[in-house]
């Protein structure tokens, strides 16, 4: 039998190039997933980051609250449509109830840098018993 050499090459050179071809659009593939990973848990840490950042701003409030009851019993807050200013958020703080009970309303903000309509929301209820310059915290739970 006799083979033609020519007809033998140029399938291989043929072969070659599908063959590098379909092995760069697997890699390009496989680039492009590894980078949208990454870039969606670059923003998840991110809006983690944002949550931790709202919610210690609320806490702050909290405390704010509790040393405003301490001091002056009939504390209900900033004023309506106030928002403290702490850091690079702010929180609203309302005190209600009357006697030696209360209930502090706290709300913390930290507005968004890629979305300027949203903001990362953090928010506490407070029930407390206040005995003269003593405050007593009956409960301390964060509203979802």
């Amino acid at each position: 039998m006799f083979f033609n050499k020519n007809k033998t090459t140029k399938n291989t050179g043929a072969v070659a190039i599908i063959t590098v071809i379909i092995v760069s659009v697997a890699a390009l593939i496989m680039a492009v997933g590894a980078s949208r990973m990454g870039l969606g848990d670059l923003l998840g840490s991110y809006v983690m980051q944002k949550g931790n950042e709202a919610y210690s701003i609320a806490e702050g409030c909290a405390e704010e609250a509790l040393q405003q009851l301490r001091t002056d019993q009939s504390y209900t807050g900033p004023g309506a449509g106030s928002p403290l200013a702490l850091g690079s958020g702010e929180c609203t703080i309302v005190v209600t109830g009357a006697g030696s009970s209360r209930t502090i309303a706290v709300v913390g903000r930290i507005p968004s840098v890629v979305d300027p309509g949203f903001s990362y929301v953090r928010s506490f209820t407070l029930n407390v018993t206040l005995t003269g310059t003593d405050i007593t915290i009956d409960t301390w739970v964060e509203n979802p």
